[in-house]
């Protein structure tokens, strides 16, 4: 039997989803999504990061972007 392409808008898509049993949703959601998504690998690279500006307050941070933005424009105009 021929292969037939069809055209389906996310809208259609979701309706037939919503139609399935829950295994068959859970089935669809570990194929499209991966086991570890990358944004969650890129939340937790940066852990130490947040972990440490957790040690400064808003003002600390603020004032130190804008010294910093000061010191770039003096260097590159």
């Amino acid at each position: 039997m021929p292969k037939v392409a069809i055209e389906i808008d996310s809208d259609t898509l979701i309706d037939i989803i919503k139609q399935l049993p829950d295994t068959e949703k859970k089935k669809i959601r570990e194929t499209i999504r991966p086991k570890e998504h990358w944004l969650k690998r890129l939340y937790d690279l940066y852990l130490p990061a947040r972990k440490e500006a957790q040690k400064y307050t808003d003002e600390e941070i603020e004032k130190d972007i804008r010294n910093a933005v000061v010191e770039v424009r003096k260097t590159h105009g």
